[in-house]
C-alpha cells in the first residue's frame, strides 16, 4: 500500500499593491444603516434600551405604554411620560448612580 504525502497547498503567486480601496466613498453609508439624527427612530430606541439598561442592575424593569413608559420594581409602578423623567426618577430613588 502507497503512503499518502501532505503536499500542501502552492504558493500564491506574487502581490502587487492595487491603487482602488475597499473602503466606502466619502459619506456613504453601509447597507442597512441610515446617517442619525436626534429626532430619528433608531436613536428613540437606543434612547430606550440604554435607560432599560441602566435600570435593570438596580432591579428596575422598563416598559413602552402608549405614548410614554412603565417604570416597575418589586410591586412598585410609576406611568412616566418621558425618558429624561425616567432617568429623574431613577436618580431621586436610587437607581443609577
Amino acid at each position: 500500500m502507497r503512503a499518502l504525502r501532505n503536499v500542501g497547498a502552492a504558493a500564491p503567486g506574487t502581490v502587487t499593491p492595487t491603487t482602488t480601496s475597499d473602503e466606502a466613498p466619502a459619506g456613504g453609508t453601509a447597507r442597512g444603516f441610515r446617517d442619525g439624527t436626534a429626532d430619528s427612530p433608531d436613536s428613540a430606541t437606543k434612547a430606550f434600551v440604554t435607560a432599560r439598561a441602566v435600570a435593570a442592575p438596580a432591579g428596575f424593569g422598563l416598559h413602552q405604554i402608549g405614548g410614554g413608559y412603565l417604570l416597575t420594581r418589586r410591586g412598585w409602578c410609576r406611568e412616566v411620560p418621558t425618558l429624561r423623567e425616567v432617568g429623574d426618577w431613577l436618580r431621586r430613588i436610587g437607581g443609577t448612580r
